[in-house]
């Protein structure tokens, strides 16, 4: 339970930092 929600917020802050590299 714990592992999926960390995967799921490492996966979102992932897809914002690619969005600041991509800028």
């Amino acid at each position: 339970r714990l592992f999926r929600n960390w995967k799921k917020a490492v996966t979102k802050t992932f897809d914002w930092m690619d969005d600041d590299v991509k800028e």
